[in-house]
């Protein structure tokens, strides 16, 4: 071989050797690649579950704050009624919740439910209207 075809084979082997070199760092760079979308689907998968424990814990507060709420107005009713009760009939607070936890287990109804009859007729009667029609 003459000097000319000699340095054609150095260029070409110096080619493959340089594609074998890019060939194993994509081969490296595939196999990161792998390892990146394993974590990312696991980063995802986890990620979904903070989501739905996050959906389920906001539908939970969301309950309890309703739940408060309503206490809350139960409890302003319940008080306004005993204020009527101690008024009206000179009474003690101990007194007047007395007699809206007897006729709410009397009558077997919620307490809010008597202290709301007591805010809309401004008494406390021996039987709701319901129970004399029966």
């Amino acid at each position: 071989m003459d000097v000319r075809g000699d340095d054609e084979l150095a260029r070409t082997r110096e080619e493959l050797s340089q594609s074998r070199s890019d060939l194993a760092h994509s081969r490296a760079d595939l196999e990161n690649n792998r390892t990146d979308l394993a974590q990312s689907r696991s980063d995802l998968a986890q990620s979904r579950s903070d989501l739905a424990q996050s959906q389920v814990d906001l539908a939970v507060a969301n309950e309890l704050a309703v739940n408060l709420q309503e206490a809350l107005q139960a409890s302003r009713e319940i008080g306004m009624a005993m204020g009527i009760l101690v008024e009206r009939h000179k009474l003690t607070a101990e007194q007047a919740f007395d007699q809206l936890r007897g006729a709410s287990s009397r009558r077997n109804v919620k307490l809010r439910d008597v202290a709301k009859e007591v805010l809309y007729t401004g008494e406390l009667s021996p039987t709701r209207s319901a129970d004399r029609s029966r």
